[in-house]
């Protein structure tokens, strides 16, 4: 398939989105060099989970496809701090979707010494994800960090092996990074990840404004 009917294709999965939000869309092109602002705003709601901010743009809940996981053997010092030094981590590499249009890159590092075991094994079998822990009010999220493709560091590289297909489609991005604490205690390390060409497909000068301000 060629580069033009791959951006076609591209363009006739995400009319349904832009249809939920009231816009339409033709060719777009992304310069790499400047993100647009819109996809960073939608980060930087951080009261509410990505998935509700989804919701929110597009009046439709988002579908989590778990990509894949993994465990990580203590130690490992790239987590540690904050994530303790002793446990063992579930790696989960997962992405928001609406039918083949992906609108998210995730990856979540679970302390599995700190976490509940029933939480823990549910989260393994993956009948259970972070956006419906995370609204929960006792998790707390801390530290948030915000970034692009350039300064991911390794998240680019984990990203590249769980999405070796699809580079072309989620590149360039922007990040935000924080950590989450039961009871006082840093159980969880997430990072989220927005495709810049879907987002800015997707969002509007209007529609990023309505995000900024939290009345989408």
């Amino acid at each position: 398939m060629t580069g033009t009917a791959v951006a076609d294709e591209r363009r006739a999965e995400l009319r349904p989105i832009a249809r939920a939000v009231g816009r339409t869309f033709g060719t777009f092109a992304v310069d790499e060099r400047t993100l647009p602002p819109d996809a960073t705003a939608v980060l930087r709601l951080t009261d509410r989970t990505l998935a509700q901010t989804i919701e929110s743009i597009t009046d439709v809940p988002p579908h989590l496809d778990v990509v894949t996981q993994w465990r990580l053997a203590p130690p490992v010092p790239w987590l540690s701090p904050p994530l303790s030094i002793h446990g063992e981590v579930l790696a989960r590499c997962t992405s928001y979707r609406m039918g083949s249009v992906r609108l998210s890159c995730n990856l979540s590092y679970v302390d599995l010494a700190q976490i509940d075991p029933t939480l823990g094994a549910l989260l393994e079998a993956k009948q259970l994800n972070l956006g419906q822990l995370f609204v929960d009010p006792r998790i707390e999220k801390l530290d948030f960090e915000f970034g692009t493709t350039e300064t991911a560091g390794e998240i680019d590289e984990v990203f590249r092996r769980c999405f070796p297909d699809e580079l072309h489609e989620v590149y360039p991005y922007v990040w935000r990074r924080y950590q989450a604490a039961v009871g006082g205690v840093v159980t969880f390390l997430v990072i989220e990840a927005l495709p810049v060409p879907v987002w800015g497909r997707l969002l509007g000068p209007e529609t990023a404004m309505a995000v900024q301000e939290g009345t989408a």
